[in-house]
């Protein structure tokens, strides 16, 4: 049997000195905020996603336009939660002549598809509006994985455009609209 006797040659070290910061559990002390900043930044919800920093606009008054009655003013830097089936109706303004109101729709409860879906965008005349109406085809399909139903209405005139948005399906959503001028 054979013992591992030490070389006499090797020169022995020195410990290294004991710092604060000398093992890499220390090592991320100082800097473990930032670490959790960026962990909880890929956590990010779909709905935190989708208001992306916007104000919750709760909706609950009544304001006049198009001989008919919006529950409020939503501007760019605001969202809406509701509820299908059902419907509301809001304002969006403008500040051209000619703008394109990207609408947004993320189901965040989906629990019953249903059929139909209609979103439509009047000019400020009030005038016959831009519509998109979706029937007979279910609307959770047409969602995605992602949940969002997009689309973009071309309408006209400075000021404020009703919008009007329904659908049959059984789903809490959340709603934005962009405005590209």
């Amino acid at each position: 049997m054979r013992t591992h006797l030490p070389n006499p040659f090797t020169p022995s070290r020195p410990p290294a000195p004991r710092t604060p910061f000398a093992t890499p559990h220390h090592y991320w002390q100082p800097h473990s905020w930032l670490l959790g900043l960026l962990l909880l930044n890929g956590c990010q919800s779909a709905e935190d996603a989708f208001t992306d920093g916007r104000i919750e606009q709760l909706c609950d008054r009544s304001v006049p336009v198009c001989n008919s009655q919006a529950s409020c003013v939503l501007s760019t830097d605001q969202y809406l939660e509701g509820a299908f089936p059902g419907g509301l109706k809001i304002i969006v303004r403008t500040e051209t002549d000619e703008a394109t109101l990207i609408v947004r729709t993320l189901l965040t409860d989906p629990r019953f598809p249903g059929t139909e879906y209609q979103v439509a965008a009047y000019d400020t005349g009030c005038s016959v509006p831009e519509e998109v109406l979706i029937q007979d085809q279910d609307l959770f399909d047409l969602a995605g994985d992602d949940g969002v139903i997009e689309h973009h209405l071309q309408v006209t005139g400075r000021g404020d455009h009703l919008v009007e948005l329904f659908s049959d399906m059984s789903a809490s959503f959340l709603f934005r609209v962009d405005v590209d001028e």
